[in-house]
């Protein structure tokens, strides 16, 4: 294998698999990093989530769709005490979409145009996440409840922990720096790498994975040639086996 570092060609559309995958990858090929992200993502993805639902400019603000009239009006601005902890929110007729929600669908979007099955996947997983911390919220707005009031204090430690395990996969068996050192994009589309590693255990784009993956080797083999760290196991560089 002829070590070589991984740039996207000029004119190249960011938004592809191809370039999502190579990009992604080369940083996560790894098993036990990969299985600590499957692991750890979606926690990350969900406790955020839950936090968000705790930041007004998140959670209280936001699309309201009235299609109570002759012809629906979309208008943004603040949702009232009581409806905004539910799903859409509103009352009969009204539609109420925040801010957290719109930033999640800008993200699928992203997901779906690169790739419309893990795409899809991937963004009604996060819609499933933010259903399940909303009804986990719901427990603690009430009195008496376990936990005082502080459920977000909760969902901060725990995704402190998703982030703890990330760096530990990517420092003790990587030993590579997490993507978003590189590309802050890259925090956003964990989840889309999620779905796929899920789905590749079903040979979902195996061929095109395969030849993919020829560029994604050399690229890490540039990179642990620049930092003296030995290959990976099966990598051969100048004829020498590692």
């Amino acid at each position: 294998m002829t070590p070589k570092e991984y740039k996207l060609e000029a004119g190249e559309p960011i938004v592809t698999f191809n370039n999502f995958f190579t990009e992604y990858s080369r940083f996560h090929m790894d098993e036990t990093n990969t299985i600590i992200h499957m692991l750890f993502i979606p926690v990350l993805v969900g406790t955020i989530m839950g936090i968000m639902q705790h930041c007004k400019p998140f959670y209280s603000y936001g699309l309201q769709i009235n299609m109570t009239g002759e012809s629906p009006t979309v208008e943004f601005g603040h949702f009232t005490d009581t409806v905004k902890n539910t799903f859409f929110g509103g009352h009969e007729g009204i539609v109420l979409i925040n801010n957290g929600l719109l930033f999640w669908t800008m993200c699928g979007t992203f997901y779906i145009i690169s790739d419309f099955i893990v795409g899809f996947i991937a963004y009604f997983g996060g819609i499933g996440l933010y259903a399940l911390t909303l009804w986990l919220n719901s427990f603690d707005t009430v009195d008496g409840s376990i936990l005082e009031g502080k459920m977000w204090t909760v969902m901060l430690c725990i995704h402190f922990f998703g982030w703890t395990t990330q760096f530990v996969g990517h420092g003790c068996y990587e030993r590579r720096a997490p993507a978003i050192f590189t590309n802050f994009f890259f925090l956003f589309i964990a989840p889309f790498f999620v779905s796929l590693e899920m789905l590749k255990t079903c040979g979902y784009r195996k061929e095109e994975i395969r030849s993919l993956t020829k560029e994604v080797e050399a690229d890490i083999a540039f990179y642990r040639l620049s930092k003296g760290y030995p290959m990976r196991k099966g990598i051969c560089v100048k004829d020498k086996d590692y």
